[in-house]
């Protein structure tokens, strides 16, 4: 019997996810959501040194630290 209520909840999950996905999909498809037209071209340029510059600045104080910073 446990075998059956695995197969039930196994199918049930994967109807959800089936429904889900396709609902998901169809809303972002209406409001003309399109990777690809995110990450191409210049766009995508701009997008790297912007991330650049965010992790340079997150790892400035390691960048500016000298061996003294490990000394104990």
């Amino acid at each position: 019997m446990e075998g059956d209520e695995v197969a039930l909840a196994c199918l049930i999950s994967r109807i959800l996810f089936a429904i889900l996905g396709l609902v998901s999909f169809s809303i972002l498809w209406a409001v003309n959501w399109r990777p690809w037209r995110i990450y191409s071209g210049t766009y995508q340029e701009e997008a790297t040194e912007m991330r650049r510059t965010e992790l340079d600045l997150t790892l400035e104080p390691i960048y500016s630290c000298h061996l003294g910073c490990f000394a104990a």
